[in-house]
């Protein structure tokens, strides 16, 4: 059972999210190489976590970016996926809305199984919503005339690389 301060202690521990989006990519290989081998159940565990692991990587980007580059000052009680994603639902910004419930959707499929939510046509429609919604948060960077590398999320590898090299 976690006591207050150890619930204190975890929030406070750094945590690498750059290296987590690249542990969803390669878990992305991964279901793609064992569906070639026609190795369903472990192509689909991969497929799960790679979509659920995306999405947190892209959540956790965006409060970068919220408190790094817009500058957004937002008490740590909203820092919840509607608390974060409510500066996003502005006319501004739909575009990320949209890319961003999508990826929502496929996390909701890949945790939970939710009856109405698709899973992914394949890992690299995933993967290229997370570099849709990164390139659309680099432009707002860049029209308010800050160093993307104050956001993690803005300087991370979102393509899915073909592992091969």
């Amino acid at each position: 059972m976690l006591t207050s301060c150890s619930y204190l202690c975890l929030r406070s521990m750094p945590f690498n999210y750059s290296a987590y989006l690249s542990f969803a990519q390669g878990l992305g290989r991964t279901s793609i190489k064992a569906h070639e081998e026609k190795n369903e159940a472990l192509s689909e565990v991969c497929a799960r976590n790679a979509c659920s692991r995306a999405y947190y990587a892209v959540f956790h980007g965006a409060i970068s970016f919220l408190r790094n580059i817009d500058d957004e000052v937002i008490p740590e009680w909203d820092f919840n996926h509607d608390g974060v994603w409510k500066h996003f639902r502005v006319a501004s910004r739909l575009d990320i809305w949209q890319d961003v419930k999508e990826l929502k959707n496929w996390r909701e499929w890949a945790d939970y199984n939710t009856p109405g939510k698709d899973q992914p046509a394949s890992m690299k429609q995933v993967f290229d919503t997370v570099g849709t919604v990164k390139v659309a948060l680099l432009t707002i960077c860049q029209s308010k005339g800050k160093n993307p590398s104050r956001c993690w999320f803005l300087t991370a590898e979102t393509k899915l690389q073909d592992g091969s090299s």
